[in-house]
């Protein structure tokens, strides 16, 4: 009973992920596309390094060996502070990204806004999905349920793209979000006790 009830709040922090990579996404593109200029040329090097990323972060994850549950504290508290990093970047953005510096803060702003949190939350889902490969077999059910998570997402993003919206309030945002999806899996995970795998190891 304990694991039919449990289960499905490990469904919930991949959607929540996903949510927030694909809006904070989506942010990082807006404010570095807002002057406009070479936007077809901007845009493509927005995505190309989001995207590598992500696949980069995807690799890290997969690669690292060990207990599942520490390395997801690990990677949960990377994302956080990718995020933290973010919102704080997002807040002084008014001040770098002016004048002569406009360059060096919009490569510094795809770094931080784009690039730094495709990597964490790609490394994160990679042992999300590591760990339900190691209780159920299925490795591909993260995956999925972060991309419908990042198309809402960027549908929310869309919705709101008519009102003033604060980036740093937006990023605290998604870290909130992030929080309780580290917060909801802990509870999940804590249910559910140690993997097949964690027995046989600890045997």
């Amino acid at each position: 009973m304990t694991l039919r009830t449990s289960a499905p709040l490990l469904g919930i922090p991949p959607v929540l992920l996903g949510i927030s990579l694909a809006a904070s996404s989506e942010l990082a593109a807006g404010l570095l596309l807002y002057t406009g200029e070479g936007m077809i040329r901007a845009l493509s090097l927005i995505l190309s390094v989001l995207l590598a990323s992500l696949g980069v972060g995807i690799w890290s994850g997969m690669q690292e060996e060990g207990p599942v549950v520490p390395i997801l504290r690990r990677r949960w508290l990377f994302v956080f502070l990718a995020y933290i990093l973010a919102a704080v970047y997002a807040a002084g953005w008014g001040f770098l990204g002016e004048g002569e510096a406009r360059g060096l803060s919009q490569g510094l702003g795809l770094a931080v806004l784009g690039a730094l949190p495709a990597y964490a939350g790609g490394s994160l889902l990679a042992v999300m999905s590591r760990e339900a490969r190691d209780r159920t077999g299925r490795a591909a059910a993260p995956f999925a349920l972060a991309a419908l998570g990042g198309g809402v997402g960027s549908l929310l993003v869309g919705v709101f793209a008519g009102s003033r919206i604060i980036p740093p309030s937006f990023l605290l945002l998604c870290l909130v979000l992030l929080s309780g999806a580290s917060f909801v899996e802990a509870l999940g995970l804590a249910r559910l006790g140690p993997s097949p795998i964690e027995e046989g190891e600890s045997g």
